[in-house]
């Protein structure tokens, strides 16, 4: 009887911290999918293009782009970015 107490205990644990963990996950921020604030090194897709996000890509969008925090503002998209495809 004990034994199947801890065994319990033990699952019931486990599943709290997967539980948790998994909504920590959905609170967590995008700010380029979300704002258009995107960090250099990212690649989104806009209109089924891939587009690497740098400085030089930023400007030839005609976006701002923010020299000392390395990020670029996508603006005058009318649809912001779908998907990022990693960082």
């Amino acid at each position: 009887m004990k034994n199947k107490s801890k065994i319990f205990i033990y699952i019931l644990l486990i599943s709290m911290i997967l539980f948790l963990k998994n909504m920590s996950n959905l609170f967590k921020s995008d700010y380029c999918l979300e704002d258009g604030d995107c960090k250099a090194g990212r690649i989104i897709i806009i209109n089924n293009k891939e587009i690497l996000i740098d400085k030089n890509s930023c400007i030839e969008n005609n976006w701002d782009w923010y020299e000392k925090s390395q990020y670029c503002k996508i603006k005058n998209v009318k649809f912001h970015p779908k998907e990022i495809i990693y960082e």
